[in-house]
């Protein structure tokens, strides 16, 4: 507080001075310092997020190094989706956020962030079983209203399918009675935390990978249609890919019913935010699905190829894939950001052409005069 009064003491001597002075040029400099200063104090105001602040206990709890552990040894599937759990829904204080923000390491909590379209099917979920789960009326709404999960789920909601969809494998809980509730799909995994509580991590071993192949497309009329499929009991997540007929190409539509294939291995070559690339091996299964967020602005190529990218299973994006082994990369340019870039340009140099033109007529009248 005293350093902030002192900036402010400083910053209103300054505009004091600039008010108080008659003539241009100094009024220039003392702008001058009044930009400079300001610079500095918003540098040294955030240096502390910027540079990071120091943990005397160490950078990992146990349970902190086992999920970044898990999560470098998951890079060929390109890591994995954790979620924070509780008997009810409550603060999600299992883990500081900040402390995953790990390549590999996937936070529904946080990553629901991106877009509207995720946290419908948990919010149809949070609708249909609340009464079972003796949850207020209006817990799907306070849980994931934002667009954002504010709370932990409650653990018997994570035995439904569509968390497998998502690829949800660890879920991370303060209470070591939840086993029961997590179901007998799940299992207690890594060193417990222990302090003044505890933190336990299970693993959801139906998990799907980020990324992997399905023989069957299914196409259905609308949203409505596609939400009541992902959420269905009986979703069997590996055996299709549900999309709405009018996000589909031309000529794109449901097929029948395949015979049982081999599963097609995917591997990632490399992981970028923006840029992924990705090896899939040889098989007659045709629709790659990465549980990743459909968003306008993803492109995609096969073998250099240019294919679309679609969206499937409510929020999450597909490509059609030849039957030979190939190579897909999924490449994110920001839609606009060209228009916005030579905009730009065009001011700048606009401001620039102004500037110049304006000074060599206020020359032209110094000579007259």
């Amino acid at each position: 507080g005293q350093t902030g009064a002192l900036w402010l003491l400083g910053v209103g001597g300054l505009l004091l001075l600039y008010g108080l002075l008659r003539t241009q040029r100094p009024r220039h400099v003392v702008l001058g310092v009044l930009a400079a200063a300001s610079l500095t104090q918003l540098s040294m105001h955030g240096s502390s997020v910027t540079l990071g602040s120091a943990n005397p206990k160490g950078k990992d709890s146990v349970v902190h190094a086992f999920l970044r552990d898990q999560a470098n040894a998951s890079e060929d599937s390109g890591g994995f989706t954790i979620v924070r759990t509780a008997s009810a829904p409550g603060l999600p204080s299992q883990l500081p956020p900040g402390q995953l923000m790990q390549r590999g390491i996937r936070d529904l909590n946080f990553y629901s962030h991106a877009d509207a379209r995720t946290l419908q099917p948990l919010r149809l979920l949070l609708q249909r079983y609340g009464p079972d789960l003796k949850l207020p009326a209006n817990a799907a709404a306070v849980i994931c209203g934002n667009g954002f999960l504010t709370q932990s789920l409650p653990a018997r909601l994570l035995q439904h399918p569509w968390f497998d969809l998502m690829g949800v494998r660890f879920a991370l809980t303060t209470q070591p009675e939840l086993a029961e509730l997590l179901g007998a799909k799940t299992r207690l995994v890594g060193p417990p935390l222990r302090g003044r509580g505890q933190l336990l991590v299970h693993e959801r071993t139906t998990a799907l990978p980020r990324a992997y192949v399905v023989p069957r497309l299914i196409a259905l009329p609308d949203d409505d249609a596609v939400l009541a499929a992902v959420t269905a009991e009986t979703l069997q997540p590996d055996a299709q890919v549900f999309a709405k007929t009018g996000d589909l190409p031309d000529g794109l539509t449901s097929t029948p019913t395949p015979v049982d294939e081999a599963k097609r291995a995917v591997r990632f070559v490399h992981e970028h935010p923006s840029h992924i690339e990705l090896d899939v091996a040889v098989g007659r299964a045709r629709y790659l699905v990465l549980a990743d967020t459909f968003l306008p602005g993803w492109h995609a190529t096969i073998d250099g190829v240019a294919t679309e990218v679609l969206r499937g299973n409510h929020s999450q994006r597909f490509v059609v894939l030849p039957e030979t082994a190939c190579r897909v990369t999924f490449a994110y340019r920001a839609p606009g950001l060209l228009a916005g870039l030579l905009l730009f340009a065009f001011a700048t140099v606009s401001m620039i052409a102004t500037w110049w033109l304006l000074r060599r007529r206020h020359a032209a009248r110094q000579r007259t005069a």
